[in-house]
């Protein structure tokens, strides 16, 4: 059959599209992957992740930016059309801007692995297997900042739980792959100049290895830090995060005859 990685990816992704398989969370002990298992999603506000970082000096873990958008202006000056005097100069300066209430959000952090993330580790007539994106040495880094235990959870699942509750009206809430950009870009700036709900899914270029998806939703459906969106326990699987190494994915599927190949 002699197809590439790519073309094998981008097959697989008529069915499976571009969301994640699944999604990982990593857990300090085994009662915290517990309570996700259970449904119960422990959050913090976006104050918390802002003093987080500052607090520990560990980028990443927390965001002193989060949720403020950074504006950084260059020198420029204002030019009458008629002679081309410059009649005021400006230096270049940033400035920062808070939408009020922003800070008392609460946010759920969940990493996510797509189709294009997995690992080609073998092919058959009738069946591709993946490898999960983990080396040792990932995974020494992974346990160190965050913990050893993990909680897996079926990406259309997880999804149909949380869009379930949005659309029947129980949460206001957004749920969605962050996207990682510089301060200035356009879109970001948009979305908290228009109040867009988006502004929620925003972060630094620097995170992007974080490879996040986000839930934020108001503090008036969290109680005592959690939100609970009912059981995931048909849907997720904890496991120890050394395992992951071990773990491949397989799909069985039907290749469409090539009638170029004879």
């Amino acid at each position: 059959m002699n197809l590439e990685e790519k073309e094998i990816k981008q097959e697989l992704k008529r069915f499976t599209g571009d969301a994640p398989l699944l999604y990982l969370k990593h857990a300090k002990g085994k009662e915290w992957a517990e309570d996700l298992y259970n449904g119960k999603l422990f959050m913090n506000t976006v104050k918390f992740f802002r003093e987080l970082e500052e607090k520990t000096g560990k980028r990443g873990q927390g965001d002193r930016h989060e949720l403020l958008q950074r504006l950084k202006l260059t020198n420029g000056r204002i030019i009458n059309n008629d002679t081309n005097e410059v009649f005021l100069e400006f230096s270049a300066a940033n400035a920062t801007i808070e939408i009020k209430g922003d800070q008392d959000k609460y946010l759920y952090c969940i990493s996510g692995i797509t189709i294009d993330d997995l690992e080609l580790s073998g092919l058959g007539k009738s069946s591709v297997e993946f490898k999960l994106p983990f080396t040792e040495q990932l995974i020494e880094s992974l346990k160190k900042d965050f913990g050893e235990h993990v909680v897996l959870v079926s990406g259309p699942g997880f999804r149909q739980k949380i869009n379930n509750l949005i659309n029947e009206g129980k949460v206001q809430a957004v749920f969605g792959k962050v996207k990682y950009c510089e301060p200035n870009t356009l879109q970001r700036m948009e979305a908290f100049n228009t109040f867009s709900a988006e502004r929620f899914l925003y972060k630094d270029i620097d995170l992007a290895y974080q490879k996040e998806y986000r839930l934020a939703v108001g503090k008036e459906f969290v109680k005592d830090n959690y939100f609970n969106i009912g059981s995931l326990k048909d849907i997720s699987y904890i496991c120890k995060i050394d395992d992951l190494v071990n773990y491949r994915g397989r799909f069985d599927v039907a290749w469409e005859k090539n009638t170029n190949n004879k």
